[in-house]
């Protein structure tokens, strides 16, 4: 009633006021929905993501994440991607870290962000890595639901030094290809491998270090000739955890 006293158009005013605001939002919506419908499997393109205004931007993560985005967060990550570092992240609520990479950002769970490492030797048929959910299958086929085939390589049965095994990445890692002494990092790096996923990619090895990288690299050497019989080759897949 004071304010009616003031300005005697204020219920007018209020009323037009939320038309216009309603409006704004319609609009902010729709440009956040034709984003959100741009991005695959939960991931934001680089070039999207630094053209958004905060407005969108805030829209666009809720959607992706799945969670209400408290204001606090949405200028954590637009701070991130202003100061885009591949690799770079910031840990959220509910469990959630928002994450950058080479070409896109993301929401993985936080509990996922952690460095794994992991050894198992490895024997004719199936062998399993449960803390990856990862099955190696040398010389068999896996036939499990739930699994699918992320890599595999046949190698000369002469190329491996010694009894194979498999581990997850170690620093400074390195394996002979193409005449050149290459390093598994930036190999993943130049696939565009997802560093939060790096760590769960096996490295079959032998005594003389990297064999190869099923689906990736092999090394100098290891690759089989037409003239050899399957008793002179290893064949070696891989299979992964369906998503």
């Amino acid at each position: 009633p004071e304010l009616l006293k003031i300005n005697p158009g204020l219920l007018t005013s209020c009323i037009r006021l939320g038309e216009i605001l309603r409006a704004d939002e319609e609009y902010i919506s729709k440009e956040a929905n034709r984003v959100t419908d741009m991005c695959i499997g939960g991931k934001i393109s680089k070039e999207i993501a630094v053209s958004l205004d905060d407005a969108v931007l805030a829209r666009v993560l809720k959607s992706v994440s799945g969670r209400n985005i408290e204001y606090s967060t949405v200028k954590a990550c637009r701070q991130l991607i202003e100061n885009w570092k591949t690799g770079k992240m910031v840990n959220l609520e509910a469990g959630l870290t928002f994450k950058l990479e080479r070409s896109y950002c993301t929401f993985i769970k936080t509990s996922d962000v952690g460095r794994v490492e992991f050894y198992k030797p490895l024997k004719d048929g199936v062998n399993e890595i449960d803390s990856v959910g990862v099955i190696i299958c040398i010389n068999s086929e896996l036939d499990r639901a739930g699994y699918e085939l992320s890599g595999a390589v046949t190698i000369r049965t002469l190329a491996a030094c010694g009894e194979l095994f498999a581990r997850s990445r170690q620093d400074g890692d390195t394996v002979k290809s193409g005449g050149m002494t290459k390093k598994i990092k930036r190999i993943f790096a130049d696939r565009h491998i997802p560093s939060h996923k790096r760590d769960l990619i096996p490295l079959v090895c032998d005594g003389e270090g990297v064999l190869a990288i099923p689906g990736i690299v092999a090394r100098d050497g290891a690759f089989v000739k037409k003239s050899q019989s399957e008793k002179e080759t290893i064949t070696i897949k891989v299979y992964t955890k369906s998503e």
